[in-house]
């Protein structure tokens, strides 16, 4: 862990202070200070400050520097997580954690009592040969987290394509009360994927 805090910090530094090809400039951390434009012929000064042609005794001077922004990596949900093997139901088809890649699932089952988990589960996953599953709160923040009772989901769903027309397609061919789902981390987790 302390490897990934260290590149992130790195990252940050380096998007914060614009290095290209070793050299450093300082980039705004806040808003953007244009500088002004001048048109026509321009002098320089002794002291490298740039005068306007329209007013030579007028100095135009660049805006105060701006100090970049201290950023501290955000805690992940993952971090206070239990370990995948503290959430898997020990069945014969393992807990999956998919990546949040913008991929569709089809929803076939979820089981949100905890002492039913493992025999729902079980049973949607030998209904349903080649379905996975996955607990949401352990996934995408696409997905629902947590039942209204605030108990953990684990959903027995199949692995779709990108499209809605891919998606739809499936979620038919799932029939009975399958929907669709992408997997990522902007959509509403309360979104079905009308089809």
């Amino acid at each position: 862990m302390g490897i990934a805090v260290t590149v992130a910090a790195v990252l940050v530094g380096a998007a914060l202070y614009g290095i290209e090809r070793g050299r450093a400039e300082p980039v705004a951390a806040g808003p953007v200070v244009a500088r002004p434009v001048v048109t026509g012929p321009v002098s320089e000064s002794s002291e490298g400050e740039t005068r306007s042609p329209s007013a030579p005794d007028r100095e135009v001077a660049d805006p105060a520097p701006i100090a970049p922004a201290l950023v501290s990596p955000a805690p992940t949900a993952a971090a206070a997580a239990p370990p995948v093997s503290d959430v898997d139901l020990g069945l014969s088809v393992p807990l999956t954690v998919p990546a949040c890649d913008g991929s569709g699932i089809v929803v076939i089952h979820s089981a949100i009592s905890p002492g039913a988990y493992a025999q729902e589960v079980a049973a949607a996953l030998a209904s349903n040969p080649g379905a996975r599953y996955l607990r949401t709160d352990r996934s995408c923040p696409s997905l629902r987290q947590q039942s209204t009772e605030g108990n953990p989901i684990y959903a027995v769903y199949r692995v779709s394509g990108y499209t809605t027309t891919e998606l739809c397609n499936d979620v038919r061919l799932q029939g009975g009360d399958a929907y669709g789902k992408w997997l990522n981390t902007a959509s509403d987790p309360a979104l079905i994927v009308p089809c």
